[in-house]
């Protein structure tokens, strides 16, 4: 019998017979020999197949649900989204399905709930057959765990381990769910948002049987002390938390022997802690070789009074080519424009996002000169305080430089500013609208910020997972903390078109 530890050994022969973190325990495919001795050949085979008898739900216990649309036990599921509810369908092989429908710019799903207050397991397993397209990781199956108080979730996860979706190809994936003694309902659901496309065939949720579930090996207890440390050395309220309960709330003493429990472990972590809002587990989506942040995504022009227009991309990119691109787009825009005497300018960062702050300073850094003096703080936990600048170099954070800027030069002295902000304009795009603020020729226009103006980090969980958390509140230039939100000189609200006018007003004066 393997011990749990081992499973990270057999990763190194991922795409052979076992894969960790694969949606099934074991994955019977072509055998890479080259190099590898015939008696650890057998012994993965051995291994795999003993995996394969193990991860079964209790012995003769029926299933708690089991739905397939090839007859009526599909009806369990209703539809989630009225407008686009989907529809049942048949393979040429007979074999019933539900489509849900693709929505570009909305969402498609069905939903069940499934009683579970009398089941005695502590571990449900969910198997499900699905296929599809799905390129950003967004469209699968999902569940949330209830108690008597059906507003508060217990238990929650979507698509994880990642199922993955072919469009031709039916996938046979599984998930588990914890179960808390006060747990009484168990919601699952399935969504293809925003362009995504699901197929599903079956789902069935089964309990797991009370001797397929292990305590965590010594591999996986390090992992966990990994992620509470970077938590409890870094997050930027670390005093306000108590640890103690946060660990036993999060800590499974036992799991299934295939699943990993070191993302669901971080992501309560993130659900527990206070004002958490800018702080979570996410999946990075691939990117395909040659994209990259073009001028297309930025919006720089001059407008037809004179003045000059930028409205910025949020920056989803990474320290690196993604962020040189992005800063380089926007930034080489306006030089041109600076360089025609356009001084006069409208930055319009609302319903912006934010993303990496580096390369959004960069972008508008013809906009701000270089500097020695800080434009920004991170203040940590404890105290401690972080400079930001812009230099000739680029935006740099301690002395570091993240995001490179070439011939970076002071604006003309009677450059002028108005920047839009509303609600919709969140995380790294406050602290822009903060650092443009503090300039003297630049007035800020329109609604309070989102309210997540705070500086956040990020470590690596198991592959494609991350954590983005935040550390530190922000300081403006004067070492003044500005949280949770900026609230501009000028309010305003309204259509476009009334923005634009508000903006030129101020500038003409």
């Amino acid at each position: 019998m393997l011990a749990s530890d081992d499973r990270s050994n057999f990763g190194r022969y991922r795409g052979t017979i076992f894969r960790r973190g694969a949606n099934s325990p074991f994955l019977i495919a072509e055998v890479k020999m080259k190099r590898m001795p015939i008696r650890k050949i057998l012994s993965v085979v051995a291994a795999a197949s003993i995996a394969a008898a193990m991860i079964q739900p209790a012995a003769g216990a029926e299933p708690i649900l089991s739905a397939r649309w090839d007859d009526a036990s599909g009806n369990v599921f209703r539809s989630g989204t009225t407008d686009h509810p989907g529809h049942v369908e048949a393979d040429a092989d007979g074999v019933g399905f539900y489509r849900l429908d693709r929505v570009v710019d909305g969402s498609s799903g069905i939903r069940t709930s499934v009683d579970i207050a009398d089941t005695q397991a502590r571990w449900l397993e969910i198997s499900f057959e699905v296929r599809g397209e799905d390129a950003r990781g967004i469209a699968g199956l999902g569940y949330r765990v209830l108690g008597n108080d059906s507003r508060v979730v217990l238990e929650s996860d979507f698509d994880y381990p990642p199922c993955p979706k072919q469009r031709e190809i039916w996938a046979q994936c599984r998930t588990y769910v914890p179960v808390p003694r006060e747990a009484r309902t168990l919601d699952v659901f399935l969504s293809a948002p925003f362009g995504s496309s699901l197929d599903v065939r079956s789902v069935e949720v089964s309990a797991v049987a009370q001797d397929l579930v292990r305590p965590a090996a010594a591999g996986t207890r390090a992992e966990i002390e990994r992620i509470l440390g970077e938590f409890r050395s870094r997050y930027f309220r670390a005093d306000a938390v108590d640890w103690a309960h946060v660990r036993k709330t999060c800590e499974p003493d036992a799991f299934p022997y295939t699943y990993d429990p070191t993302v669901p472990f971080a992501k309560c972590l993130v659900r527990n802690l206070p004002d958490n809002a800018h702080s979570r587990v996410y999946r990075k989506a691939a990117v395909p070789s040659g994209s990259g942040i073009s001028s297309r995504s930025h919006d720089v022009r001059q407008l037809e009074s004179g003045i000059g227009y930028a409205r910025l991309a949020a920056a989803a990119v990474d320290l690196g080519a993604e962020s040189d691109r992005y800063a380089q787009a926007a930034g080489s825009a306006i030089s041109t424009l600076v360089s025609r005497d356009v001084s006069r300018w409208i930055v319009d960062l609302r319903g912006n996002g934010g993303g990496n702050v580096y390369a959004m300073l960069a972008a508008v850094a013809p906009l701000i000169g270089p500097g020695r003096k800080p434009v920004a703080y991170w203040e940590h936990a404890g105290g401690t305080k972080t400079p930001v600048r812009l230099t000739s170099e680029g935006a740099e954070e301690g002395g570091t430089l993240r995001v490179a800027v070439s011939g970076l030069k002071h604006p003309a002295r009677h450059t002028r500013v108005v920047v839009l902000v509303d609600k919709g304009c969140v995380s790294s795009c406050e602290i822009l609208a903060m650092i443009l603020e503090s300039r003297k020729y630049v007035t800020l226009i329109g609604e309070r910020t989102g309210g997540l103006n705070t500086s956040n980090d990020e470590f690596d969980l198991n592959d494609p997972y991350k954590v983005a958390f935040t550390t530190a509140y922000v300081n403006d230039a004067l070492g003044r903390r500005r949280y949770p939100d900026i609230a501009p000189a000028i309010a305003h609200s309204g259509d476009d078109a009334s923005w634009i006018s508000a903006a030129e007003a101020r500038l003409r004066e």
